[in-house]
């Protein structure tokens, strides 16, 4: 198609998505990149450009797994003017302060992506046509506690409580989370939360069957 026409940005998009699959993210960021060089006014196409912004998702993640987490976040701001309330792009953000111990963007990021995926489910047509990638139940769960982690490591420990109120019952089938939100705890001498926390998994023990190596506390 590319042979045919040099300016077919559809065929760029879509070679985007295969090198992404075939985990080549310079491959990907290159036709990623050229197929928004060349994309056409939305007057001119006639069509929903916004489809193709999807790709600033594509490139983050390309940059985030080159470990070019400064790149990614460029990327990441440029798409946010395009699309303020953009789901995957807040999911990346997250992702990059995770990665990089940065949790002043853990917390933008969780905060923003957790905002807009309860507005899409109310009103599910906002996403047009687009893609959007990250708004599994899963995905959901592990930005929540990538966001208590957040607050935790911010010393805001009442937001973070608040967080585990709300998916306490969730991360009973998550006992690496459980594990690692312990040590967090321990680590800040959170213990109040720690007696909360670790008392409802006590009292729900015999509802799941989940072994937890509870970090030593004295």
């Amino acid at each position: 198609r590319i042979d045919i026409d040099p300016n077919d940005y559809a065929a760029y998009f879509y070679l985007c998505q295969v090198y992404m699959q075939m985990e080549q993210p310079e491959q990907a960021i290159k036709y990623a990149q050229h197929c928004l060089d060349i994309l056409p006014s939305e007057k001119k196409s006639g069509i929903d450009i916004s489809f193709y912004y999807s790709l600033y998702h594509s490139i983050a993640m390309s940059y985030i797994a080159l470990s070019k987490y400064d790149t990614a976040i460029d990327t990441i701001r440029k798409g946010l003017k395009l699309l303020p309330d953009e789901i995957d792009l807040y999911y990346d953000l997250a992702c990059i302060g995770v990665f990089s111990n940065n949790f002043d963007l853990v917390v933008e990021g969780a905060e923003n992506y957790l905002r807009v995926v309860d507005e899409f489910r109310n009103k599910y047509l906002r996403a047009g046509t687009r893609f959007v990638f990250s708004t599994s139940e899963a995905i959901q769960l592990t930005v929540e506690y990538w966001l208590m982690s957040g607050y935790i490591a911010k010393e805001r420990l009442n937001d973070a409580l608040k967080v585990w109120e709300r998916n306490r019952h969730l991360l009973l089938n998550k006992p690496s989370f459980l594990k690692e939100l312990l040590v967090n705890l321990e680590r800040k001498e959170a213990w109040d939360f720690i007696k909360k926390a670790v008392l409802y998994l006590f009292e729900n023990i015999d509802k799941k069957c989940v072994v937890i190596q509870y970090p030593k506390i004295d």
